[in-house]
């Protein structure tokens, strides 16, 4: 996919060097395949507005925290249709172009999201042009069999102690992430955070690939701490074993 936008030259008052603005913008979206692909999605960035409820600014982040950046990934738009849509089927050799006025879009803040012809689903980053399989967070049977042993009546709250530890420790070390974030990871088959996981290819350049499935359940280490009340909540009824065929995105 590639994102053109064709600038117009404008001359500015006298004595001043011409200026030149883009007078509109298009995506052109190839499959170089002999096979059709299904399923055609853009993602594309727009700041995020929502209101997290507690100041940032007051956090004690180390510099690789900070890079998360503060803005959020929305469906664009690749149709005539007032809701966000897809492209339902671009076959081998085609090009599809969508005019995209009055959005600002960028190179680096692309996806192109689709199935091939084989049921595989894909995401290629727009930026560097690197292709990802969009089913990695797969859990394995005995993840699921664990998540399923934490909402039993009684031996739930056994089970569910090392979740509840790694939170509480969170709590106190957030950035730093503690082993026992870890292990609660590697039994839950991923962070059991109440948001999914980071996907792999949205983690920005400087940001340590080994903390970044952990986002979620940091930026929920922080809101405790700016609300001491919702510490009482009970996390374990936000965790329901989840379908692992099912890409993170579909969840």
């Amino acid at each position: 996919m590639l994102l053109n936008q064709p600038h117009t030259k404008v001359q500015g008052k006298p004595g001043t060097e011409p200026s030149w603005i883009p007078f509109t913008q298009f995506l052109e979206i190839f499959n170089d395949s002999d096979v059709g692909v299904t399923g055609v999605k853009v993602f594309h960035q727009v700041p995020n507005q929502a209101d997290k409820g507690w100041s940032l600014d007051s956090l004690p982040r180390s510099p690789s925290w900070s890079d998360v950046p503060a803005y959020e990934w929305k469906l664009l738009d690749l149709v005539d249709d007032p809701l966000p849509t897809a492209i339902s089927y671009l076959g081998g050799g085609e090009v599809e172009r969508v005019y995209c006025e009055g959005k600002q879009l960028s190179t680096p803040g692309l996806e192109l999201h689709f199935t091939d012809g084989a049921g595989l689903s894909w995401v290629r980053t727009i930026w560097n042009g690197k292709l990802w399989p969009n089913n990695q967070y797969s859990d394995s049977w005995w993840n699921i069999l664990f998540q399923r042993l934490t909402v039993l009546p009684v031996l739930g709250k056994v089970f569910n102690l090392p979740i509840q530890y790694a939170h509480r420790r969170l709590r106190k070390t957030a950035p730093k992430i503690p082993p026992s974030a870890r292990f609660a990871r590697f039994l839950w088959g991923h962070a059991p955070g109440p948001a999914p996981e980071p996907v792999p290819w949205r983690r920005p350049s400087t940001f340590p690939a080994r903390d970044w499935p952990y986002e979620g359940m940091v930026w929920w280490a922080y809101f405790q701490r700016e609300n001491p009340r919702s510490q009482k909540l009970q996390l374990r009824n936000d965790y329901v074993p989840v379908d692992p065929t099912l890409s993170r995105l579909d969840q």
